[in-house]
C-alpha cells in the first residue's frame, strides 16, 4: 500500500489472502520444480476485483511482481542458509521467474476483460439513462442520480437533438464526431446511439 497508492482501495484482509495464495503457489513451484500452465492459474477473481476498485493494470502487475520478488528473496535466503545445491537454487529461481511471467500474462488478460466489461456496462447504463430522459420514463430520483453521474446541471435547460448519419458514416462514428466537436467547442453533451441515430 505504501509503494503502490492505488492499492489503498483494497482491504488489508484481501491482500493477506492473495499473499497467502501466491506464497502457497510459489512454494509448490519450488518443491516440484514445475510451473503450472496458464489455464491452471485462478487469478480471475483477483484481477476483476482490482479492476472494479480502480487499480490500474500496471499497478496490479507491479504489486504481483513485488510479491513474487519478496517470495523469491525468501527462497534464496533460506536455500543458501540450508546449503542447498547451487544448481538447484538456480533452477528453482528460474521457475519462480517463469511463474511470474505466466501469471502476469493471465492477470493482464483477465484484467483487460474486466475493464472491457466495465466499460460496456457503463456505456449501457449511459444509454439507458439518456433513453429514459428522452422518453420520460425516469423517476425524479433516477434523474437526479443520473445527472450527478453524468455531470448534468439540472438548473439549465437542455435540448434533445436527433442526428441521422448520411453516406458511409454509421451512428457510432457520428456519435464520436459529435462528442469530439462538443469537447472542442466547450459545449458538453450527453450522447448515445438510439435507433440508428445519435441522440
Amino acid at each position: 500500500m505504501d509503494h503502490i497508492p492505488s492499492y489503498r482501495a483494497v482491504p488489508r484482509e484481501l491482500l493477506d489472502q492473495i499473499w497467502h495464495r501466491h506464497f502457497q503457489r510459489a512454494l509448490a513451484v519450488v518443491r516440484e520444480g514445475t510451473v503450472p500452465a496458464p489455464e491452471d492459474f485462478d487469478e480471475a477473481d483477483v484481477a476483476r476485483d482490482r479492476a472494479a476498485r480502480g487499480v490500474p493494470l500496471s499497478d496490479g502487475l507491479r504489486a504481483f511482481r513485488r510479491a513474487l520478488s519478496a517470495i523469491r528473496g525468501l527462497f534464496i535466503a533460506a536455500a543458501a542458509e540450508r546449503g542447498l545445491d547451487p544448481g538447484l537454487i538456480v533452477d528453482r529461481t528460474k521457475c519462480l521467474w517463469e511463474l511470474a511471467d505466466v501469471a502476469s500474462l493471465q492477470i493482464a488478460a483477465v484484467h483487460r476483460e474486466a475493464e472491457v466489461a466495465s466499460a460496456l456496462f457503463d456505456a449501457r447504463r449511459h444509454a439507458d439513462f439518456l433513453r429514459g430522459l428522452l422518453y420520460g420514463t425516469l423517476s425524479a430520483p433516477e434523474i437526479h442520480s443520473g445527472a450527478a453521474i453524468y455531470g448534468l446541471d439540472l438548473s439549465r435547460p437542455y435540448q434533445a437533438i436527433r442526428a441521422v448519419p448520411i453516406g458511409n458514416v454509421g451512428p457510432d462514428a457520428l456519435e464520436c464526431s459529435l462528442e469530439s466537436h462538443g469537447r472542442r467547442s466547450g459545449r458538453g453533451a450527453l450522447l448515445t446511439v438510439l435507433e440508428e441515430a445519435a441522440a
